[in-house]
Formats: C-alpha cells, sequence, structure tokens
C-alpha cells in the first residue's frame, strides 16, 4: 500500500453542505457531484457500493484532473470528493471540506 486516506466533501463556501455538523455521502449526492474519470470513479463506487448498498453516488461530470474538478465547484457547477492529500488545492481554490461520513471510505 502506497498511503490512505479519508475522503473529503468538497463544496464551495456558504453552500448548503457547509452548515451540516458533518456531511454523509447521502448528503453529498443530493448535489451535482463533478468526479474524476477512470479508476478513481469505479473504485469509489465499489467501496461505496461494499459499505453501504443504499449509497449511490453518479458523477454529472467527469474530469482528468482533481484542480478541474475543484475548478467547477468553485464555479458552483457542483461539488466533489478528494482525498485529503489535495487539502492545499482545496485550500488554493478557496473551498469547504468535511470529512464524509455514513460510511466512512478510505
Amino acid at each position: 500500500m502506497l498511503f490512505e486516506g479519508h475522503f473529503l466533501a468538497v463544496y464551495p463556501k456558504q453552500h448548503p453542505l457547509s452548515y451540516l455538523r458533518e456531511v454523509s455521502w447521502a448528503d453529498l449526492a443530493a448535489y451535482p457531484f463533478i468526479s474524476l474519470q477512470g479508476q478513481f470513479t469505479e473504485r469509489l463506487m465499489v467501496d461505496l457500493r461494499e459499505a453501504s448498498g443504499e449509497i449511490k453516488i453518479t458523477p454529472t461530470n467527469e474530469v482528468a484532473f482533481m484542480s478541474t474538478a475543484l475548478a467547477m465547484v468553485n464555479a458552483g457547477l457542483g461539488v466533489t470528493a478528494c482525498i485529503t492529500y489535495a487539502s492545499s488545492l482545496i485550500q488554493l481554490y478557496r473551498l469547504e471540506s468535511c470529512p464524509l461520513v455514513q460510511p466512512t471510505v478510505h
């Protein structure tokens, strides 16, 4: 294993998710979801299915780079999820984040 990280919900400041004490995957699924292409999304969907068969995230957009996803979130086009390694990018794009729970996936 190279590393392990927890997933964060990422959203613009003043977004309805920013008023929650914690953000669940079901909360995140209520908004347009911007995801990375390929294995990132495929693996995330498998992990969510295994952790909780009830949660299904359907990306409205899939992009090649996390920076593109964060720029789209900054533009108000949706929300995304990333691993904690991207925390500095979240700050750079002036976004907010919160650990995703129910289920906790890493």
